[in-house]
């Protein structure tokens, strides 16, 4: 069964046994990450085609055996190459990203790693969701700052944030683990996974699938661009 079937029948609820995503809005954006070669990381479902520039790819994901993932890993200190764009999110625009992963990794002081973010240093709004000092967090410039425990345990799991009006919840494994009210846009600038947009913002780890979900309303607002994987070579 591939994932994006999978996927599908955790989402309806269907799947014995299965995990579902805490919001049953329809999937938009599904990179699988089972590519086996090449630097195109595949939207299953929107078409929408990331680029890959160093994660190692093709390497054992959760469930079935067949499931695959990237690994990402820490380089510091390089000049990081962003490619793709998504653009603005209306302020009362409704969403959530959700992204499979594992990590050992306890991310340590001055070593954040990024799952999923828009985070570039400088935009206002610029933000993430990522791992530091054990634990999962959701964190946007003047807009919420969400928290959660440690999930640095080699597991699988999957972390989200949704926002549902100017409420934002970040998930673990299905659950809701802390909520907060902003009506913060996020800015038209590069989201990344597994890192920062031109910083050092490293994850050390697996990711084996990011779905992106507008809710249905205001998929024609969004107008999505597109999404770079990253992790940088020395």
């Amino acid at each position: 069964m591939c994932k994006k079937v999978m996927f599908l029948v955790v989402v309806l609820g269907l799947a014995a046994g299965a995990q579902a995503l805490p919001v049953n809005w329809t999937i938009q954006h599904h990179w699988e990450l089972e590519e086996t070669s090449g630097t195109t990381a595949y939207d299953s479902v929107g078409g929408l085609h990331a680029s890959n520039s160093g994660a190692t790819i093709n390497q054992p994901g959760p469930g079935d055996p067949d499931f695959k993932a990237y690994e990402f890993g820490a380089e510091e200190g390089d000049v990081l190459s962003t490619g793709l764009i998504i653009p603005s999110v209306p302020v009362d625009g409704d969403w959530g990203v959700f992204v499979t992963f594992k990590t050992s990794h306890d991310h340590p002081t001055g070593d954040q790693g990024h799952l999923f973010g828009w985070n570039d240093g400088a935009a206002d709004n610029r933000g993430a969701l990522y791992i530091y000092r054990h634990n999962l967090g959701f964190w946007m410039r003047n807009g919420p700052a969400l928290a959660t425990g440690a999930v640095d345990d080699g597991k699988w799991h999957t972390a989200g944030v949704v926002r549902e009006g100017d409420t934002w919840t970040l998930y673990l494994d299905g659950d809701p683990k802390d909520s907060a009210n902003s009506s913060a846009a996020i800015p038209a600038i590069g989201a990344v996974i597994g890192n920062g947009v031109g910083y050092d913002y490293d994850f050390q780890g697996l990711i084996s699938d990011v779905v992106y979900m507008p809710e249905p309303a205001t998929v024609a607002l969004l107008g999505l661009g597109s999404l770079v994987l990253l992790r940088r070579r020395k």
